[in-house]
């Protein structure tokens, strides 16, 4: 696709391992965050992971399948459609 540029991940490198001893205050609200987020997008994540369970259940079990309108079963349907799509 392209060059990559590795001296710029050696001077990256460089100031991240400054970091924490140039400002151990704003290196630790930086680790408090980074930890934070992390923990917000794992949650988030599970959540996801549930519903996409749940959503696959439904559509396995036929009678309950059957008792949904033909626009929600489209809508489900789409849902899983875009979902399996995104997998990597």
């Amino acid at each position: 696709m392209g060059h990559y540029n590795w001296s710029y991940d050696v001077i990256g490198a460089e100031r991240l391992f400054l970091f924490p001893s140039q400002d151990p205050h704003e290196f630790k609200r930086f680790v408090s965050m980074l930890i934070n987020d992390t923990t917000y997008l794992l949650d988030e994540s599970l959540v996801a992971l549930k519903k996409i369970h749940d959503m696959q259940e439904l559509m396995n079990n036929a009678s309950e399948w059957g008792k949904l309108s033909t626009e929600s079963q489209q809508v489900i349907g789409g849902l899983g459609f875009r979902l399996g799509n995104n997998n990597r």
